[in-house]
């Protein structure tokens, strides 16, 4: 059994993939298998990852018919064999010592499932080191602050003094096998979009201690095509994602989950301000657009909206916008949209 399985789903990266594999291949801690996922790639990227498992032979890789990036991650556990389990992104690349400095951590802190660390931002002519990561170990009720903060973290940090970029990545974020597959733990393939920070928290809500460092040692790429910033119309999801949030006890039965859950709720409709509604291709007239927000916000699955005093003293940005949606005020809500987000 290799010490690592590194999990890496691949789609159309083609112009980047071979730096992904390049960087794991020159690890300083050879014990791992790379299971490469290529979910039906139309460009060079299968043949890439091909060409370099002929000369790595830790390197597997396996071809599916598309399926998303939470079908491919989850093929890759399927296939895993390793004690630990690190996911990279085809397009991404890490550190020569993340490995290393991963096994460090586990050494020192044997009854840790999970091991959190910090990113650098590359874009195409800079690179720029996330925020500084709040280091500790973490246990019992701060435990459970990290796991509301995988939902949404805007609240929990303010509140806790937390600073924690990349909480809600499966790719800052080595883990314990054993409790994933313990657990039954995979990623939804119905969420297109937070589908990691999804897994991480049913992985938190399993675990016992959790470790930060702030340790720099992923490389997340930036560039234009990323799924934040295209066009979407299709938001269902959200009401799965819900679902899934409102089903762990852990979860509902914290006292921060009503204000956590109102902190989701603006950050998802700023969202479908930002790449939809408000979108250069969105061609609806104001009244769809008010006539979509109506529906919904009216959907069953649509949490219900807090306004507290201590969301009303630690994200009074978001008070406006909550109000609106709590009120259906929802031409007030397009007019903050267009004057805070457009």
């Amino acid at each position: 059994m290799p010490k690592f399985s590194l999990i890496i789903p691949v789609y159309n990266v083609g112009k980047y993939v071979y730096r992904c594999l390049e960087s794991i291949s020159k690890q300083s801690f050879s014990d791992f298998e790379a299971i490469v996922i290529d979910d039906g790639s139309t460009d060079e990227s299968g043949k890439i990852c091909d060409e370099f498992a002929l000369k790595d032979k830790r390197i597997k890789v396996i071809h599916k018919k598309n399926g998303g990036v939470s079908s491919a991650s989850n093929k890759g556990l399927d296939s895993a064999n390793g004690e630990l389990i690190y996911f990279v992104d085809g397009d991404d690349w890490i550190e020569e010592n993340t490995l290393e400095e991963i096994i460090k951590v586990f050494s020192k802190h044997p009854n840790a499932d999970v091991f959190s660390f910090n990113y650098i931002f590359n874009y195409d002519n800079e690179s720029k080191k996330s925020i500084p990561l709040t280091e500790g170990t973490f246990e019992g009720i701060q435990k459970d602050h990290l796991i509301l903060a995988t939902i949404i973290p805007k609240f929990i940090e303010r509140k806790y003094n937390y600073k924690l970029p990349g909480i809600r990545s499966k790719c800052v974020k080595a883990f314990k096998r054993k409790i994933i597959e313990e657990n039954k733990i995979r990623f939804n393939e119905k969420i297109p979009i937070g589908e990691d920070a999804l897994f991480c928290s049913k992985v938190l809500s399993q675990a016992k201690t959790v470790v930060h460092r702030n340790s720099y040692l992923y490389h997340y790429r930036v560039y234009t095509q990323s799924c934040n910033r295209k066009y979407r119309d299709q938001w269902d999801y959200v009401f799965e994602r819900v679902k899934c949030i409102s089903s762990d006890s852990k979860i509902t039965q914290n006292k921060d989950y009503n204000n956590v859950m109102s902190t989701f709720i603006f950050a998802v409709i700023k969202r479908i301000l930002q790449t939809y509604l408000l979108h250069q291709n969105n061609q609806m007239s104001d009244k769809e657009k008010i006539e979509f927000l109506k529906d919904f916000t009216s959907n069953e699955n649509f949490p219900k909206t807090t306004i507290s005093l201590e969301m009303v003293k630690l994200v009074p940005e978001y008070v406006p916008f909550l109000f609106a949606i709590k009120y259906k005020l929802f031409r007030s809500l397009l007019f903050l949209g267009k004057f805070f987000f457009k």
